[in-house]
Order: structure tokens, then sequence, then C-alpha cells
């Protein structure tokens, strides 16, 4: 997998690295709306370098949300023979919350690329609710062979607030992955499943005193989201605070 070109949000507020893909949140530069005309010309006509770079500035124009437009060129663009081109409108239309960009962000959960069908993914999640008919496609990506488009998909459902129930036993099986990114991003989604990911509760109170920092934070912090008296229980014997996120980079 070629390296993503920059940096991409997610709901972490501090910076991860999975594989080759830098994930932070609170870095991006809003753009200016009286670049949007050049931008879209850029996207339309650019080579793919300046392609990517419009479509990662326009998902950085917040009133475009709040004025109810999105450029047409932006959700086509989920459709550029460039990979990473389709990765960052992919990204963009999220970060917009660009309803009208549902049913294109469905389409491109069957991209060729697992990079493009990741952030369609989030970018459906991102559209909360909204999103409900992506459900079925979710679901398809829960299949997939690499845990960061599991888990993506498995958030997205948690944000949906639908479907949700058919990603914890998959989350379950990645909670036992020796990958420790696997089991830390598994808890993760299922704290934002919340209480429908109660069958998890054995798994993560086990993962509590796991030998990576992380992970144990991770499992605590989903215990929370469950929000149950049994979850409640599951804490009472670890002593460390995790309602802030912090990522210790020393836990190897």
């Amino acid at each position: 997998m070629g390296a993503i070109r920059y940096i991409i949000a997610s709901t972490l507020a501090v910076t991860a690295i999975h594989g080759d893909i830098v994930m932070a949140h609170s870095t991006r530069q809003l753009t200016d709306p009286s670049d949007i005309p050049n931008l879209v010309r850029d996207l339309r006509n650019g080579d793919e370098e300046t392609r990517v770079d419009a479509a990662y500035k326009l998902g950085n124009v917040r009133l475009v949300t709040a004025a109810g437009k999105v450029p047409a060129e932006l959700i086509g663009a989920l459709r550029d023979p460039s990979e990473q081109v389709r990765i960052h409108a992919a990204s963009a239309l999220g970060e917009l919350k660009a309803k009208k960009a549902i049913d294109p962000l469905i389409l491109a959960t069957q991209d060729p690329s697992e990079e493009v069908r990741m952030f369609a993914a989030q970018s459906l999640g991102q559209l909360g609710p909204s999103s409900r008919r992506a459900v079925p496609s979710l679901w398809r990506l829960l299949e997939s062979q690499r845990y960061t488009v599991r888990t993506t998909a498995a958030i997205a459902l948690g944000r949906i607030k639908s479907g949700q129930e058919r990603a914890v036993p998959v989350m379950l099986r990645d909670l036992d992955s020796p990958n420790k990114w696997a089991r830390i991003e598994a808890s993760r989604a299922l704290e934002i499943i919340g209480p429908k990911a109660a069958p998890a509760i054995p798994k993560l109170k086990g993962l509590l005193e796991d030998p990576i920092w992380n992970v144990g934070q991770e499992a605590c912090r989903a215990l929370r989201g469950i929000r149950s008296a049994e979850a409640r229980d599951a804490l009472r014997e670890y002593k460390e605070d995790c309602t802030v996120v912090v990522i210790r980079t020393d836990s190897e």
C-alpha cells in the first residue's frame, strides 16, 4: 500500500500509526471558501498530485457544510482513476458531512482499493444515522482480511446506530489478535458501539491486564462506553485513569 500523502482525520486526539497510514485529529488547516472555484478547477483538470491536494483542501472548507453545498466534482472524484484522489475525496466528504454523497460513498465501499473502501466507510459513519441504508455494505466490510477495514466498518455501524450488533462477534475475535493495534482498534469500536457490545465485557476485562498499556486503556474506555453494571464491576480493580486519550510510544 502506498503511503497516503496527507494526514487523514480520525476521532483520536493524538497521532497513531497503522501500517503506513498516519491518522490524527485537529491537525487540519481550514481552507478559505474563496479558494473553492480554484480547487474545483484543479480537481477537474490538474495532475494527480494537484487533484489529491484539491480534494484534501475541499474537505477543510467548513462553510461548505453550513451552506449545504458540496462541489459535484468532489463527489465525482470518488470515480477518479487515481487511488489517492479517491481516498482523499472519500475522506473529505465525511469531513463535510455531505449527505448528498451517501449513495456514492456506499458505492465506494465496493471500490477495488481497500483503502478507498475503508475511508468510504469512515465517512458514512461520520454522517451518522442518515447513512442507515449503508448498513448492508458495512456488514460486508466486516468480512475484510484487514483489521483496519473491519474496525472502521464496526465504528461506522456504531455511529450510524443501526446493525452494530453484527460487528460485535467480529470485534471479539480481533480482541484475541496478536497485533496490539488490532486489539486497540477493536476495543475502540466496542466503545463506540456502546451498550450493545455487552457480550465483549469478559474479554475486555481480561485486556485490562494486557502487557501493552495502550491496550488496557482502550479496554477501559470500551467498558466505560458499555455503561452497564457488569462493565462498571469489571473496572473496579483497574487503577489507571482512562478518561483522557494518551498513546504511549514505549508500549511495545
